[in-house]
């Protein structure tokens, strides 16, 4: 799970920690969950249920985020439990949120969010930090955008586990959704969509990859229609963000690529001033 507050502070996730940098990973902090979970019972049971894991990530500043955490078995997929941390020191403290296997999250405040379910239960909203909730979607979802003047975005399918790959849109909050035309401007082979990340004026993108594993990025300005992207990258994308006003793509192979700034509405995507492009691997120390 990789989430940047700005292009040059960002978090990452991983199993059993998490790691912080201010200068563009040329340095990091890493935190280990076993040092920085409360030690509370419903955080030790979760904790028992097998290896820890950081699926997600979001800070909505330097001082206030989440994270979504999954116990595992080694060697097996399964999912025994999750739950989900909140900090407001930029990480130095944490505290339970929810007990909720979460697949991604988002807030844009300290009581309002929302978070995509990783056992095919659905896209959920708050607005009460977690203490309560509603489910916006059924199904498995696996990328959502919701923004706070009530439009929204999911890559979802009504069957679970059955791989998501229909754009839905909504105008009212995700009371109700329309489909978004996504393969019909697909290449050949068709989109398997994954991922996606928007604009706060609407321009957006959604990432996947084909059926012979190469990965695609198309675009769009309203959610209804998509483009074509063409772009470096090779293997399927995994994970997308906007951020101060460039959308970053990371694929299965760890590629990470960037595009931006974003145009102003209702201006051609194609005159984005900078194409897609390849950002440099940082071999860097990491601080423990």
């Amino acid at each position: 799970s990789v989430h940047l507050v700005t292009p040059n502070e960002a978090w990452v996730g991983g199993a059993t920690r998490l790691a912080h940098t201010r200068d563009g990973g040329v340095t990091w902090d890493t935190i280990h969950l076993d040092d920085a979970l409360p030690d509370t019972p419903d955080v030790r049971f979760v904790a028992s249920q097998g290896r820890l894991n950081v699926y997600a990530v979001h800070f909505w500043n330097r001082g206030d985020g989440l994270m979504a955490i999954l116990a595992q078995q080694l060697g097996e997929g399964t999912v025994k439990a999750g739950m989900v941390l909140s900090t407001t020191d930029g990480g130095s403290s944490w505290d339970l949120a929810t007990l909720r296997v979460a697949g991604s999250v988002s807030m844009w405040s300290r009581t309002d969010g929302w978070m995509t379910s990783g056992v095919a239960s659905g896209l959920y909203a708050t607005t009460t930090n977690w203490r309560s909730s509603r489910r916006l979607l059924d199904g498995v979802v696996t990328s959502a955008y919701l923004a706070e003047d009530g439009r929204a975005w999911a890559v979802a399918s009504p069957v679970p586990r059955v791989e998501p790959q229909t754009i839905l849109h909504s105008e009212d909050s995700g009371e109700t959704w329309n489909l978004s035309d996504i393969e019909g401007t697909a290449p050949a082979g068709g989109i398997g969509a994954r991922v996606l990340a928007f604009a706060p004026d609407g321009v957006g993108w959604v990432g996947g990859g084909d059926s012979d594993g190469n990965g695609l990025i198309m675009t769009t300005h309203d959610g209804l229609s998509w483009t074509y992207e063409e772009t470096p990258v090779r293997s399927e994308v995994m994970a997308m963000q906007y951020v101060d006003g460039a959308v970053y793509a990371v694929a299965r192979d760890g590629m990470v690529v960037r595009r931006g700034p974003a145009p102003p509405r209702p201006g051609p995507v194609d005159s984005l001033k900078t194409k897609w492009g390849q950002l440099k691997r940082d071999r860097s120390s990491t601080k423990e």
